[in-house]
């Protein structure tokens, strides 16, 4: 029975301390309310907009990912304790996961950002990367500061553990050719924009390098690219491959939404002979490499004398058939899946349709489409790209010989950005082969690019590029360049 009294003793005074110490009561209430009714960030800003007008309340801001660890901790940490509960009502909460334009417009260049906007939309307070919760609190209290002349002003605290963990900064520039790229963290130039210029498959819809880097709601690009190559081979009583093609191709992308992005491009391929012959007959003299046949034969020759082989037609092309020989539009639907984390990279993919003509097919217009697949991750200061496409053709044969009616390539490559504007490159195409069972045109053509990017404007990228072949020399360009010119707006 005393034990009974004692307890009850004991329970009374933890009552009456409730009620007369404040900060206790307040800190239990607090809890008591963030448990029966947890805060919820809202994901629509104008909505909350509107409603900010209307109380005349801040806002609480912050723009976060998916799989972002200090995301996770600002949320846990800072957020969803009971400090937000007291103060859950003085602010609208927005939180904001994929709305990268909006990114844009507040400068949101690392994750976690948040920030503490008032009902104008003017932003009070910044805070990156995941901190104390005392430092959370400092800002949720403190009133924003303020210039001489009156005007609010943004402050920062950073955590630099923070900024190294999770998403990595871009470019910081305004109006910079990044500052409209999503996926910056893992995204940088790209690979340049080089297809395979291979006799057979170049023909054709190959490989378009691309990177998981979209376009953000309502911008846009335009880039233009030539790329002019010699081709090369002899096989003594058998073939010769002689002429030099130049490929022009203007583009136009559009940001639908965030994620998704539409592009046209417009391609035009034409033939003549060999300009560069007397430049790569004196470079193989200087390093003392075989001509393989090249010194046999005038400089500036146009020729395709290829023997019957098998089931293969014998095709011969000269003087006369120089000049344009495709002209086709591409029209491609690229999808941003995830810009990445400090651990995935990130992934896209797109489905492209080409309608045109061709001089050389029987029937010279047709329709082929494509599916490819692209990553992108950064390691520091380097950047790895891969991607995968995958076509089916609407013609499969050329001049008579038969191809194959799909084709399968793949793109590694490696840029090095040793400056914040500025890129070298390296990256290799292997394109398999396009004709059916005909010696080395069945084999796969192997590629290799070397380049620089650099951003000679704001927000306007110059591309070089040098082209040359490896392991089947007898269907790969013997040597190309690249020159490619990218606005964004």
């Amino acid at each position: 029975m005393k034990k009974f009294r004692i307890f009850a003793l004991i329970g009374i005074l933890n009552a009456l301390t409730g009620v007369f110490d404040p900060s206790i009561s307040a800190e239990k209430e607090a809890i008591l309310s963030t448990q029966k009714n947890p805060l919820q960030l809202s994901e629509n800003l104008p909505k909350i907009l509107i409603e900010a007008k209307e109380s005349e309340r801040p806002l609480f801001l912050v723009f976060d990912k998916f799989r972002c660890d200090n995301c996770k901790i600002v949320k846990a940490n800072n957020i969803k304790p009971f400090e937000a509960g007291v103060l859950k009502d003085h602010f609208h909460w927005v939180g904001i996961d994929k709305k990268f334009s909006l990114s844009n417009v507040y400068e949101v260049y690392h994750v976690p950002s948040s920030f503490i906007v008032d009902h104008e939309d003017i932003s009070e307070e910044h805070i990156i990367g995941a901190v104390e919760p005392a430092a959370f609190r400092e800002m949720l209290g403190s009133p924003s500061k303020t210039r001489d002349d009156g005007n609010k002003v943004m402050t920062e605290q950073s955590n630099s553990k923070a900024l190294n963990s999770s998403e990595v900064p871009t470019d910081n520039s305004s109006g910079g050719y990044r500052e409209k790229d999503i996926c910056y963290a893992h995204v940088g130039y790209g690979p340049l924009k080089v297809q395979s210029q291979s006799p057979f498959q170049s023909l054709r819809l190959g490989l378009t390098p691309r990177s998981p880097s979209t376009l953000t709601k309502n911008s846009f690009e335009a880039s233009l690219h030539e790329t002019w190559v010699n081709v090369w081979s002899f096989e003594r009583g058998r073939d010769r491959i002689d002429y030099e093609s130049l490929q022009s191709v203007l583009t136009v992308k559009y940001g639908i939404t965030d994620t998704l992005d539409a592009e046209l491009s417009v391609y035009d391929r034409r033939r003549f002979g060999g300009v560069m012959d007397s430049f790569i007959e004196g470079f193989h003299d200087t390093l003392g490499l075989d001509q393989a046949g090249r010194d046999e034969f005038a400089k500036g020759d146009f020729a395709i004398e290829l023997n019957s082989y098998k089931d293969q037609p014998a095709v011969t092309l000269d003087e006369g058939d120089k000049g344009v020989f495709s002209q086709n539009a591409l029209f491609t639907i690229q999808h941003n899946i995830t810009c990445g984390t400090k651990y995935f990279p990130a992934l896209s993919y797109a489905f492209t349709g080409r309608y045109g003509e061709a001089v050389d097919f029987e029937d010279s217009y047709f329709f082929d489409m494509e599916v490819s697949v692209a990553a992108a991750r950064r390691f520091g200061s380097i950047y790895g790209y891969l991607s995968f496409g995958y076509v089916w053709f609407g013609r499969d044969d050329v001049m008579g010989i038969k191809l194959d009616k799909t084709l399968f390539s793949l793109l590694c490559a490696i840029e090095w950005q040793y400056s914040p504007k500025q890129s070298l490159l390296i990256q290799y195409l292997l394109s398999e082969g396009a004709a059916e069972d005909w010696r080395d045109f069945s084999y796969p053509s192997h590629e290799v690019a070397i380049g620089w990017k650099g951003e000679i404007f704001r927000g306007m990228v110059l591309e070089i590029g040098l082209i040359e072949n490896i392991l089947n020399y007898e269907n790969s360009p013997d040597f190309g360049i690249h020159v490619g010119l990218v606005r964004r707006f």
